[in-house]
């Protein structure tokens, strides 16, 4: 029966991307800017944000998502929270899944979209780790669209501390779990309905040295293939980066090196967009300062360096977070060890100098120039996290990166988001039109993103381009050859002011104007 799920749903991707790709023609537009901070949270001690684990296709953008944190306050210990994001930032009250009555902390989640209609979540698990009885003991809550978050339950209460819990979601309601336990690495398969364990391995057992901060990572087109990373103490006292892979439980590939020089720090995967591979993310301060690495990571095992490296000269940088998004069908730059480089449209990391703690965002690969936040004085712990992408428009999502920013009494939580926005001209299943035709856009009024269909009865050059009150030029939308048939395009306004603007298009002696009304 799982392998039955497997195969439905390995050609339900391959069926999907290949339709997709046939009826568009992807290629980004101009970059969005990083928009100013919002908050999220304030008159408490946020900290510590986490989204789920992304996946890699871009057409598996959400509605919302969840992003767990934790909480603390004057005399309180720390709660462990959940808050809804949406497109417009948070899209609902915070919801306690802890008391008070106990130490929390480190919380992760993740959740399932593979089967669920409209980008909806359909199960979430959200871990912590509990002091409790004299030990930390890793805690869980589920979520399902009908009951909402259950109550807390025991993931591991055994022997021995326990921390930094991270799961990403299997299948029939099962998730694999990774965790700290005693300086080891443990992984296993837990189901929150149920609440039991049907698969439990030490990935470490076999090393006396200290394993910690564990990360897993599911290899896009991979099926069941996840690769875990961890890291592990030196004879110099400094860490490593490891990960084990595996494709078929209990067969896991042989402990491998994914950062050995200097002290590293793990910071888990972000998804390569070329063959089965994941990118392992460290900080690394191999050449000084910290500077963050990447490793590409096979699923059948193997590692190769590439040579994307943020540097920051005369800082040390660190929680580097970015979105693969969407999967680009150009062919992609060579590193000079041959190997495809990163490439990602959004991406944010911490830079602490000698007087302050910054958040970086960056666009198309520092292609452009990159922005910043101030996050609180040199000694303050900055963390960020960043979603996956909410679904605006056909394709295009909307990517938030949360951060908490430290005052003299509160952290709180900021928010600044970026539109990933895909140029694609859809052939719609309309008939050829007789003649040239150009339909008012819908919605109309809008915000921030409006569809626009027009008809040409022959092959010919067309040309689409929005203009302001002013008749200035301020994007153009269609600037090429098509065949004679009905197209749909859309056009992204968050960049621009609210107000009255103008599409028109023009070929072969046809022109016709359209009125847009943009709304903020």
């Amino acid at each position: 029966m799982k392998h039955n799920t497997l195969l439905r749903f390995f050609l339900f991707t391959v069926l999907t991307a290949i339709t997709i790709f046939s009826a568009i023609k992807i290629s980004l537009s101009q970059p969005s800017e990083w928009l100013p901070a919002q908050k999220f949270t304030s008159g408490f001690v946020d900290k510590n944000p986490s989204f789920g684990n992304p996946e890699l296709m871009f057409f598996n953008t959400y509605s919302w998502e969840f992003m767990v944190f934790e909480r603390g306050g004057f005399l309180l210990n720390n709660r462990i929270c959940v808050m809804k994001i949406g497109l417009n930032g948070s899209i609902d009250t915070v919801t306690y899944l802890t008391d008070s009555n106990s130490l929390n902390y480190h919380p992760s989640v993740s959740y399932d979209i593979q089967y669920s209609p409209g980008g909806q979540i359909s199960i979430a698990l959200a871990l912590w780790e509990t002091y409790r009885n004299g030990k930390y003991d890793i805690y869980g809550s589920y979520y399902n669209p009908g009951n909402g978050w259950s109550s807390p339950f025991p993931v591991d209460t055994g022997a021995y501390n326990k921390s930094m819990p991270r799961s990403a979601y299997l299948n029939n309601s099962i998730f694999a779990v990774v965790y700290e336990k005693n300086s080891d690495i443990i992984y296993r398969h837990f189901n929150p309905v149920t609440q039991t364990v049907s698969y439990d391995t030490n990935l470490t057992a076999g090393d006396t040295s200290v394993c910690k901060n564990p990360f897993i990572g599911h290899h896009p087109f991979g099926g069941l293939k996840y690769s875990v990373s961890y890291e592990m103490k030196k004879t110099d006292n400094k860490n490593a980066v490891y990960f084990r892979s595996t494709a078929d439980i209990p067969v896991w590939t042989n402990q491998d090196t994914l950062a050995f020089q200097g002290n590293n720090v793990n910071s888990g995967f972000i998804y390569a967009n070329f063959g089965n591979y994941l990118t392992g993310i460290f900080n690394s301060d191999r050449a000084g300062n910290y500077r963050v690495y990447a490793t590409s990571v096979n699923s059948s095992g193997g590692a190769n360096f590439q040579d994307r490296v943020i540097t920051d000269e005369g800082s040390d940088n660190s929680n580097f977070h970015a979105v693969i998004f969407p999967i680009i069908t150009e062919n992609l730059p060579h590193n000079s060890s041959g190997i495809n480089s990163i490439n990602f449209q959004a991406a944010a990391h911490v830079k602490k100098s000698n007087d302050s703690v910054r958040v970086k965002f960056h666009t198309s690969n520092f292609s452009y120039p990159s922005d910043s936040t101030t996050a609180g004085n040199s000694t303050a712990n900055v963390s960020i996290a960043m979603n996956r992408g909410i679904k605006f428009g056909n394709l295009d999502a909307r990517v938030w990166v949360i951060y908490n920013k430290d005052s003299s009494s509160y952290s709180m939580l900021y928010g600044r988001y970026i539109n990933i926005i895909i140029s694609g001209i859809v052939k719609t299943e309309l008939p050829v039109p007789q003649n040239f035709i150009l339909h008012q856009n819908y919605p109309n009024p809008f915000n921030p993103v409006t569809k626009i269909r027009f008809g040409i009865p022959d092959n010919s050059f067309v040309k689409i381009a929005v203009y302001d009150a002013l008749g200035k030029s301020i994007e153009t939308l269609v600037n090429e050859n098509l065949s004679a048939g009905s197209y749909e395009v859309q056009f992204d306004g968050s960049k621009f002011a609210a107000g009255v603007y103008y599409c028109r298009l023009t070929s072969e002696g046809f022109s016709d104007v359209k009125k847009l009304i943009l709304l903020k």
